[in-house]
């Protein structure tokens, strides 16, 4: 599980909302969820209820570089 709470307090901290990592990828909403549920995409990172979630430019970064990681 993913500490949200230490993650939001670094600084210059961003969470892209499916939206947004859909468009940078060029792909569907739905596709971006499906890249997830099969593992070429990780997780999104969520706040202890839920309410909030997304991916952080550092974990895209990390995916860019090594996508099967």
């Amino acid at each position: 599980m993913n500490d949200f709470c230490s993650m939001i307090s670094k600084q210059n901290f961003k969470i892209l909302r499916k939206n947004e990592v859909a468009k940078l990828l060029g792909v569907s909403c739905s596709t971006l969820y499906r890249m997830v549920r099969s593992g070429r995409f990780p997780e999104p990172h969520r706040s202890p209820k839920g309410y909030i979630q997304g991916w952080t430019v550092e974990a895209l970064e990390q995916w860019r570089t090594n996508p099967q990681s």
